[in-house]
Order: C-alpha cells, then sequence, then structure tokens
C-alpha cells in the first residue's frame, strides 16, 4: 500500500476541515508528519504527499531529490499564500513566515509539477492558470470530549504546579480529554507543551460568573495542599460551583468539600496522592453514565445544603 503523507506545521483547523474529510475513503496508508518529521527515504517510492499552507527547506530539499520516486505533490491553501501583496497589512513575522514557507516556493511548486488544491473560489479565479482543485470545508464531527478543569484563584499556586504531572499523564493516556485552567503568564509556562490545555485568564468575580453561567466542562478537580495553612480555613462552595457547572467534582479529603460530598456519590474524594488523581480522572472521562449519576445526587445534596443555609440565616441579628 502506497503512502499518503499529510504535512502540516501542527494539528490545524485547515487540514481538519478540508483535507481530512476529503481523503477519508482514500485506501492509502495516511502519515501525519509535522515540519521536523522527515520520512524515512525508502517510504517514498509511488507516495503521495499533501502540504497544509507551507512547504518547509527541509522537505523541500528532500521532495526535489526523490521527486521521481514520488507519485503526486499537492500543496493546499486556504489564504492567498503565494501572492506578497495579500500579506501587507498582516504583522511582520507572519508576512515573513508565509513568504519564507509559501510565497518564495512558487517556482519550486512549478518546477516539481505540484498540483494546487485551494479553499475558496476567489483561488480558484485567481490561480486560474495552475487549473487548481476546489476543496470545499466539511464539518467536524463531534466526538466524546471531556473537559477537565480547574478554576483556582492566585493563591492556589502551589496545586496549579502539583496538578501538571497530572494533567500530562492524564493527557497522554487519553486523546479525548482537554484541560482548561486558570492562571496568568506563569501557568501558561508551567503548562506550555501540554497538548489540549487552555490556560484561561482570572476575572474579576461579575465576569467570571458571566463566564462561567454557560460553561461546558464535565470534571472539576479541587485539590488542595494542606501544608499551605490558609487552605484549612476554605468552605465548599467549590463543589456548588462545579455542580452548578453541571460538572462532576474530584475533592481533597479531610476538606470541607469532603465533609459534605459522599465518595462515589455525590463525587469523588482523594488523598494527595497523584496517581489517585489520575486514575480517578480516566475513570470519570470514560463514563458519561458514571458522571450523570454522580452529578444526579450532587444536585440532590446542593439542595440540602441550600435548606442548611436557610436555617442559619436565622442566627444573624441585624438591628
Amino acid at each position: 500500500m502506497n503512502n499518503l503523507y499529510i504535512v502540516e506545521e501542527q494539528p490545524n483547523p485547515s487540514a481538519d476541515y478540508f483535507l481530512r474529510p476529503a481523503i477519508k475513503h482514500t485506501k492509502l496508508n495516511i502519515i501525519n508528519c509535522g515540519h521536523k518529521d522527515l520520512p524515512n527515504q525508502e517510504t517514498l517510492n509511488g507516495a503521495i504527499f499533501i502540504f497544509v499552507r507551507y512547504i518547509p527547506h527541509e522537505w523541500a530539499k528532500l521532495i526535489e531529490a526523490k521527486r521521481n520516486q514520488i507519485k503526486e505533490i499537492i500543496f493546499f491553501m486556504d489564504d492567498d499564500l503565494l501572492d506578497v501583496k495579500a500579506t501587507r497589512r498582516m504583522p511582520l513575522h507572519y508576512q515573513f513566515k508565509i513568504f519564507s514557507l509559501a510565497t518564495i516556493k512558487s517556482s519550486w511548486l512549478i518546477k516539481n509539477n505540484v498540483c494546487l488544491w485551494v479553499s475558496t473560489s476567489y483561488l480558484q479565479r485567481k490561480y486560474a492558470a495552475w487549473n487548481p482543485t476546489l476543496i470545499l470545508p466539511t464539518s467536524i464531527p463531534s466526538n466524546d470530549t471531556c473537559k477537565v478543569f480547574y478554576h483556582g484563584s492566585f493563591t492556589h499556586e502551589d496545586e496549579v504546579r502539583w496538578l501538571r504531572p497530572i494533567i500530562e499523564e492524564v493527557l497522554k493516556k487519553d486523546q479525548r480529554i482537554s484541560f482548561d485552567v486558570v492562571g496568568k503568564k506563569e501557568t501558561f509556562k508551567l503548562y506550555k507543551g501540554l497538548p489540549r490545555v487552555t490556560v484561561i485568564h482570572p476575572m474579576k468575580w461579575p465576569a467570571y460568573e458571566a463566564f462561567t453561567s454557560t460553561y461546558q466542562g464535565q470534571i472539576g478537580l479541587v485539590p488542595l495542599m494542606f501544608n499551605n495553612p490558609f487552605n484549612h480555613a476554605r468552605s465548599y462552595n467549590k463543589f456548588l460551583d462545579i455542580t452548578r457547572y453541571n460538572a462532576v467534582g474530584i475533592y481533597t479529603e479531610k476538606s470541607e468539600c469532603a465533609r459534605v460530598v459522599e465518595h462515589q456519590r455525590s463525587g469523588l474524594i482523594a488523598p494527595m496522592e497523584p496517581q489517585v488523581w489520575v486514575d480517578y480522572i480516566l475513570k470519570l472521562a470514560s463514563s458519561h453514565e458514571e458522571r450523570d449519576r454522580l452529578l444526579m445526587h450532587a444536585k440532590h445534596k446542593v439542595v440540602e445544603l441550600d435548606l442548611l443555609a436557610k436555617e442559619s440565616y436565622s442566627n444573624i441579628d441585624l438591628l
């Protein structure tokens, strides 16, 4: 079976909306490559290459050296990448990137008899001399993804660092999981390099309340490092938050949340042992039914806690 190489800088919407649906039913062996993932030269005989937006220099050299072995080369663009005038209003660093990885390769495309695929009728008309193929976008099918989140404030830097290796392992073991964490530049640097991680900038309460009113997450994390004395006084409002998001929580044992959450009924209670948290996250992510069951009981518990809070108001004596 011949190989079909998709060469892209990194996973991107250009390939997911346009290319992968177009080649979904091919009988070729599809190999996804980053710009640094040069293939073994022994695999090039009869191969097809699709370059997504850019043609890295090392790939261009390899293709040219082995052109007589390669069946077909395709260049796909969903922006006007071959006309230097089209990028004049773009930031300078972006202009340079497009020029060096696409625009300057125009003569190389012609020399190596590269087929042009484009995303719009505008590009098809503009580059009619190339006889381009129009590829239209297809909706990306939704899959059974699971968002894990930790919405701690700036006072939870210890917990943010503690979670980092846990999240790394979880993301490696389950490709459907993504992770949201609240933090500033330091948090971004800490989690940089991990796939499917979003760092949310801290917000004032009114903005955060509005943001979370439509928030869609499935598993909320509430680790607490008790070597920080400040954490001993924290209440169980994170349980109320997570349930309000229609999510299920994993809470630290001996915390106030653990006092009101019944383990494996309205949430999960875990010691501060990283492997336990990894196992619990993966367990919840793998079962939509289990999350629904825990969430149902968590909502019943919130009703009980609201009644308890209302009773406590009778102790308030305002003159």
